[in-house]
């Protein structure tokens, strides 16, 4: 569907929950996941700087994207949404709830790279990052669903991002590697990450208490563990945003 500037995808019917796609990677990637939350939800799935959407301005930080964010929620009269953010897009997320926490009643973070309090410090690195993206594309060799899964990523990243929106595609490797401060939750906020992520690989006190409107919990998986395991994220969004 093209309205505006920003191409999106949508299906389902009910509340609106926004899922924003994770680094280098489209709503083509989601289509699967976005069906598989639909049975509960109206899901919106934008192309933010990506993909489809005709624009040739570059968000050069999270703040920027954040702005796209807002002007696209704006366009399409969106009102006290929920918002998923992927990854990368966690940062998108979280400079969106701060700047404009009006407009989403609820945040849910899947593996994000945003540092998150009370947890080991860690640094966003070049070597992180590639360290990251191999183990991941290994971990994906090891079931055909996996294999498959991999194979849409790259189509997508090469063909929708890379070739489309080239300079975005390489700024979204500046903002990855930007110092970002910690999250800060002005909305209800919960934080789902892989025991095993191949980017993080932080270590987190259930004992120490969290700020204020955070939750966290540990999945078992890697990374992309949404990927291999859409029930468990549906019930796991389900039970969060409805409660």
């Amino acid at each position: 569907m093209q309205r505006d500037t920003t191409y999106f995808e949508e299906y389902g019917e009910g509340e609106t929950v926004i899922l924003l796609p994770s680094n280098w990677l489209t709503s083509y990637s989601y289509r699967s996941i976005a069906k598989s939350l639909a049975q509960k939800f109206h899901l919106i799935v934008p192309d933010l700087h990506r993909g489809k959407t005709k624009t040739q301005k570059v968000a050069r930080t999270a703040e920027e994207y954040a702005d796209t964010l807002n002007a696209f929620i704006n366009t399409q009269k969106i009102r006290d949404c929920y918002l998923i953010g992927i990854s990368f897009s966690c940062i998108i997320a979280a400079k969106y709830q701060e700047k404009y926490p009006l407009n989403v009643r609820k945040v849910l973070y899947l593996s994000p790279i945003v540092p998150i309090k009370h947890f080991t410090p860690y640094t966003f690195s070049v070597l992180r990052g590639i360290t990251g993206y191999i183990m991941l594309l290994l971990h994906n060799l090891f079931s055909v669903t996996s294999v498959k899964t991999t194979m849409v990523w790259l189509y997508d990243a090469l063909f929708l991002f890379l070739l489309k929106h080239p300079r975005q595609f390489f700024t979204d490797i500046s903002i990855s590697l930007a110092k970002h401060r910690h999250l800060k939750a002005l909305v209800p906020s919960k934080v789902l990450l892989a025991s095993k992520d191949e980017f993080t690989r932080d270590t987190y006190s259930p004992s120490v208490q969290l700020p204020n409107k955070i939750e966290v919990e540990r999945i078992s998986g890697y990374h992309a563990w949404f990927f291999q395991n859409p029930a468990l994220l549906f019930k796991k969004a389900t039970h969060f945003f409805e409660n």
